[in-house]
C-alpha cells in the first residue's frame, strides 16, 4: 500500500468513515468536510464514494493537503500515518 516515494490509496474508504471520530473537520479549511451523526463524512455515498470527488476539498488531497514547505515524501509518509491510526479505531 505504501512507499517511500507514493501513497497508493485502496480506497477502502475508511477515512471517509471516521471522519468524526479522526478530527478532519476541524482541519478542513474549506467547510466541505462534515461528519454525519456516525461519524462519517457527509459526502460519503452509500457505495462507498465520494459524492464531492473532482472538487473535494484539499484535506482528502495526499499531495495538496500538505503545507507548500513540506516535502512529498514527508506529506505521504503523514498519510500513512493517518490511514495506520484509522485503520486502528476502525478495529477498536
Amino acid at each position: 500500500m505504501l512507499g517511500p516515494d507514493h501513497f497508493r490509496c485502496n480506497r477502502c474508504g475508511i477515512c471517509c468513515r471516521l471522519v468524526g471520530k479522526l478530527g478532519i473537520p476541524a482541519w478542513d479549511r474549506e467547510g466541505k468536510v462534515k461528519a454525519r451523526p456516525d461519524g462519517a463524512c457527509v459526502n460519503l455515498t452509500t457505495s462507498g464514494d465520494c459524492a464531492i470527488y473532482e472538487t473535494r476539498p484539499r484535506i482528502c488531497r495526499v499531495k495538496e493537503s500538505a503545507p507548500r514547505w513540506m516535502p512529498t515524501r514527508a506529506a505521504y509518509r503523514i498519510t500513512e500515518a493517518i490511514c495506520w491510526v484509522a485503520q486502528k479505531v476502525k478495529a477498536a
